[in-house]
């Protein structure tokens, strides 16, 4: 099983600066929350470990968030180096199709989906639009929510 910074490592390395394919931690935080998502329900697992949470701009990996939240809201360095990437070429595959779906789409727009999906909405529920939230986002209900929503239809 991959570690979560592996993953967004291999997903900043693919980010192309300057371009709508570019990557800020907002748009890796949502890329994360939708490669665990296709993961668990296509393969029935966990792509990682580490738990997702329900911010207030959508799903978070504070590990993630925390390494590389000195970009703020900039593009995140291609050449920034967090250690070794190891995953499999099965995880590869499940991330470059995530990428191609939704890299060129912006962090906001990503925040947009992520804020009208179940999974969010429901760690999230009886919140305020701003109320501070570090609720986990429950791995059944995006497993559900993906093989429902995304899974499905892609059938």
């Amino acid at each position: 099983m991959a570690k979560a910074l592996e993953v967004a490592k291999y997903l900043v390395s693919k980010s192309v600066p300057g371009t709508e394919e570019s990557i800020t931690n907002l748009k890796l935080q949502k890329l994360l929350y939708y490669a665990q998502g296709f993961h668990l329900a296509i393969q029935d697992s966990p792509l990682f470990m580490e738990r997702i949470e329900a911010w207030v701009h959508g799903p978070v990996v504070p590990e993630v968030y925390s390494e590389y939240k000195h970009f703020a809201y900039n593009e995140i360095d291609t050449h920034y180096d967090i250690g070794m990437i190891d995953l499999t070429e099965e995880e590869k595959k499940l991330l470059n199709d995530v990428w191609s779906i939704f890299k060129s789409y912006s962090g906001k727009v990503l925040e947009e989906m992520t804020h009208n999906e179940e999974p969010w909405v429901n760690a999230r529920k009886g919140l305020g639009t701003f109320d501070y939230s570090n609720e986990r986002i429950k791995k059944k209900d995006i497993k559900q929510y993906f093989a429902k929503e995304y899974i499905v239809q892609a059938i």
